[in-house]
């Protein structure tokens, strides 16, 4: 089960420590000892389980905990945000009905994942600053934490910036998501890794239907010059979503059953398969984003060419944006009067 994924990783004094901290967070308190000393690496795995297993935490604790050991005790420190919880209880129900509004009476767990995906994706926005701060490499000091904690931009680094503020950073957005799809009984955990250039990203692991699969919402959220929620990133198993990233943790995503581009019969692995979608897709009166992917032998570019060569001269004379095939997927941009 992906509940309890980090906690259960724990050794019995760690998880006595987990249980401490989580009631002094809790009561909000700035300092929290428990009677054991903890090395780096064991302190650094109990706060990563603390903070992954509740991300409701992330409203209100940075990430960056001090710890300190002597004596036979350890403490560790906390810094809080400001927040509203008036304004947070209010934006989280006005996201959670926005869900349920594109759900049936009884949802599969699939449905449940893409309503949030969706959801999500079309109302969060990228925070730039805190983006390009962490894609310069440069690692935060206490000054600097304090700094963004007292100027609010902090915010975008927690489930409370992507609820109430609706602008985050992956942390914040996948700590939003982990929430709303557990309060929709969605079997969720954190997941960590980094990017081709090293940088450090986080996204969910969901369970549909007995499988696991990578749901990146920050990656398919929309950005300027392309209006539409991406799908690249959403309920994909391993081998396609680490294309992107390389994890922290195996979560052993292989199945393809739930996968958004199978459930949506845009899978293919031979070419003829996808010349005859290509053809027969109906652009009519569509608002949408047309995502498909080819994982056949014929290499990316050649795809690429063939692909742009049966769309363009279609798009032509329609509003669309396209984007290019990245590692088989294609995305595009449909938006048609009717």
């Amino acid at each position: 089960m992906l509940s309890g994924f980090y906690y259960n990783a724990l050794n019995e004094r760690q998880k006595e420590a987990y249980n401490q901290l989580c009631s002094g967070i809790a009561s909000g308190r700035e300092r929290v000892s428990v009677n054991y000393t903890f090395s780096g690496s064991e302190a650094g795995q109990l706060i990563t389980a603390v903070q992954h297993e509740n991300p409701d935490y992330y409203s209100c604790v940075f990430q960056a905990v001090a710890y300190s050991a002597g004596g036979g005790r350890a403490q560790f420190s906390f810094r809080y945000l400001n927040t509203d919880d008036g304004a947070y209880s209010r934006a989280f129900d006005e996201i959670y009905a926005m869900i349920s509004a594109r759900l049936s009476v009884s949802p599969s767990e699939y449905d449940i994942c893409l309503a949030v995906h969706d959801v999500l994706a079309s109302i969060i926005k990228p925070d730039d600053e805190c983006n390009n701060l962490l894609n310069s490499g440069t690692e935060l000091g206490q000054n600097d934490i304090r700094e963004m904690i007292e100027n609010g931009s902090v915010a975008a680094f927690t489930a409370y910036g992507a609820i109430v503020n609706r602008r985050a950073v992956c942390m914040g957005i996948a700590s939003a998501a982990k929430m709303f799809l557990e309060a929709f009984g969605v079997q969720c955990a954190l997941a960590t890794g980094k990017d081709s250039n090293g940088v450090g990203h986080m996204w969910n692991i969901v369970e549909a239907e007995g499988d696991r699969y990578n749901l990146d919402i920050t990656t398919d959220l929309m950005f300027e010059g392309f209006e539409f929620v991406r799908y690249g990133c959403c309920l994909v198993p391993d081998d396609i979503y680490f294309r992107l990233f390389t994890p922290d943790y195996d979560f052993g995503c292989t199945s393809l059953r739930n996968c958004y581009f199978v459930k949506k019969n845009a899978y293919f692995t031979n070419l003829s398969g996808l010349v005859n979608f290509l053809e027969q897709y109906n652009f009519s009166g569509k608002r949408e984003t047309l995502a498909f992917i080819y994982r056949g032998g014929v290499p990316d570019k050649e795809i690429e060419k063939y692909v742009h060569g049966i769309l363009y001269p279609r798009l032509q004379k329609l509003r669309a944006v396209p984007l290019r095939i990245d590692g088989g997927i294609y995305q595009c941009g449909i938006d048609i009067k009717k």
